[in-house]
């Protein structure tokens, strides 16, 4: 959320504070988290099976934590929703890409995308196709299409998406009372679009838990699960590039 938008929240109609949005984005899927942390840590078939909350392998075990309990599953829950979401900050990082891309690429790309996930969750379901290979599907599929956004992203320095920030900027520095209520509109549907959209990809994290056999795979595709999402600190920071001027570079060098 940037900074304009905190000021919106503060003045704007309704009262709305900035810490209403992040509650309603992570407190349903650290709830959801914690019950998938739960279920991967006492499931046989899960890959990360003791691992998650050690000692801790059925609801009996509950007890000799003690009232720790709670906060420990909530942390490791919280933990999960974040590390789950990572997709939707590309998604959002990306999201002028949407707006301003004029090629049938992408659109193609996406399309091939959604088909080849509907293939894999049948192959899921049916239960054809080797547990690994099925992971290594999923996580290809998800990795690859955030690589491709960031890819359009990136290109040409971000000018794509340094054009859609500058536009929206602009526009969100008109202060009217018809401009503040859309923008109020807007910024609770995408909040909560986010809160059900983090919940979606907690579930498909959990798929690579249970389709991975071996924990070190499981971590392998936490890293490459995360890398998209770091890689957007390099799309922030030619973003903030922008905002100087070319030639305070030129004086600067006399």
């Amino acid at each position: 959320m940037s900074v304009s938008d905190k000021d919106d929240n503060k003045s704007g109609s309704g009262g709305s504070r900035w810490w209403e949005y992040y509650f309603v984005r992570y407190f349903v899927g650290t709830v959801v988290g914690c019950g998938i942390v739960i279920f991967l840590n006492t499931s046989c078939d899960s890959s990360l099976y003791g691992l998650l909350l050690p000692g801790f392998t059925n609801f009996q075990d509950l007890k000799e934590f003690g009232a720790e309990a709670p906060i420990l599953i909530g942390a490791i829950g919280l933990a999960y929703c974040y590390l789950a979401s990572a997709p939707v900050l590309v998604l959002h990082a990306t999201r002028g890409v949407f707006m301003h891309q004029d090629t049938k690429s992408l659109s193609g790309f996406l399309a091939g995308v959604a088909l080849m996930g509907l293939l894999t969750f049948f192959a899921w379901v049916f239960h054809g196709v080797p547990r690994n290979c099925l992971g290594w599907s999923l996580l290809i599929l998800t990795v690859l299409t955030q690589f491709v956004l960031l890819y359009f992203a990136f290109k040409n320095k971000a000018d794509r998406v340094g054009k859609y920030y500058d536009e929206l900027a602009t526009a969100r520095s008109e202060k009217t009372a018809v401009l503040r209520e859309y923008k109020e509109s807007y910024k609770h549907l995408r909040e909560h679009g986010n809160a059900f959209l983090i919940i979606v990809f907690e579930f498909i994290f959990a798929m690579l838990a249970l389709a991975f056999t071996d924990p070190s795979l499981t971590l392998v595709a936490i890293v490459i699960w995360a890398s998209p999402a770091a890689s957007v600190w390099f799309l922030g920071s030619i973003l903030e590039s922008r905002m100087i001027p070319e030639h305070t570079s030129d004086t600067s060098k006399h």
